[in-house]
């Protein structure tokens, strides 16, 4: 597992499958991995759409529940 901090109040960690979750004040927000980049659907502050949008890089990102986030995040090795 790699852990970089990518801004202030964002980290980025790369699990041992490849998997990259952003986390922007301590709350896992997107993540890119095999297939779509996936990023929450629900309401974010200006910061951590900012977040996002760099981690990204400008990929169309498939908006899911947050949920799922939080679930792929746990699920990642």
């Amino acid at each position: 597992m790699d852990f970089k901090r990518t801004g202030h109040n964002s980290v980025e960690v790369t699990t041992a499958d490849g998997t990259r979750v952003l986390f922007s004040y301590g709350e896992p927000v997107a993540l890119r991995g095999p297939g779509k980049p996936k990023r929450t659907d629900r309401y974010v502050s200006r910061t951590t759409e900012q977040h996002i949008n760099a981690f990204l890089n400008v990929t169309p990102a498939e908006r899911v529940p947050h949920a799922d986030i939080l679930r792929a995040t746990k699920e990642a090795r």
